[in-house]
């Protein structure tokens, strides 16, 4: 039987990684705007408060990082169908936060399935003053 999980953390990983980088890249460096850096590096803040607990397999972060994902969805879908200049940033940024959403809603769901339940691998005790 495959494990999918390692390839969904993997893909949690990737699509983390390439979000930061197309912020860094879309906002700082092809940007325009006097303060493009800062932006960019503002952006990227929350990304960075969620790398340690993606990198240690927290299920919670695991949560919260896909909801926080979802702004990084909409930022990207609105520059995509709002500017023309910046449309080929925008889209590299959409598809790498579309796989940190995947990412982190597939790896929290396939690793639970992967380990199964805890009473069937656990023997049943019996409850005190019975025997």
């Amino acid at each position: 039987m495959m494990r999918w999980s390692p390839l969904a953390r993997a893909l949690a990983l990737l699509g983390w990684a390439a979000t930061i980088l197309t912020l860094l890249l879309w906002f700082g460096w092809l940007s325009t705007m006097p303060y493009g850096w800062g932006i960019a590096i503002v952006l990227c803040l929350p990304l960075f408060a969620a790398g340690p607990g993606l990198w240690k397999r927290r299920g919670y972060t695991y949560a919260w990082c896909s909801l926080l994902s979802l702004a990084y969805m909409a930022l990207g879908l609105m520059e995509v169908f709002a500017t023309s200049v910046g449309r080929t940033p925008a889209m590299a940024h959409l598809l790498a936060a579309v796989a940190l959403f995947l990412g982190c809603v597939l790896y929290p769901r396939l690793s639970n399935r992967e380990q199964g339940p805890a009473s069937a691998t656990a023997p049943e005790d019996p409850a005190p003053g019975e025997s």
